[in-house]
């Protein structure tokens, strides 16, 4: 993230939640991680091609980053 100068604290936590998705053992993980990789390996599975993995896949990370944003906002406003 701080490679490319991105500042936006949603997608910084969306970042750690498929970080420790990805990588459960590397960092303290999220409590939504496992879910979000419960989700992703179900759209691996599920899906037919590469192309229907695509098309849930990008529904999935932009409901995750709308809750990301949900989240953070929520935490200023306390």
């Amino acid at each position: 993230m701080g490679k490319y100068e991105l500042t936006d604290e949603a997608l910084r936590l969306m970042a750690r939640i498929i970080r420790a998705a990805d990588l459960p053992h590397e960092d303290p993980a999220p409590a939504v991680a496992p879910g979000v990789r419960a989700i992703f390996d179900g759209i691996r599975d599920a899906s037919e091609s590469d192309q229907e993995r695509l098309e849930r896949g990008f529904v999935v990370c932009e409901v995750l980053y709308a809750f990301c944003r949900q989240t953070r906002e929520a935490a200023t406003e306390h």
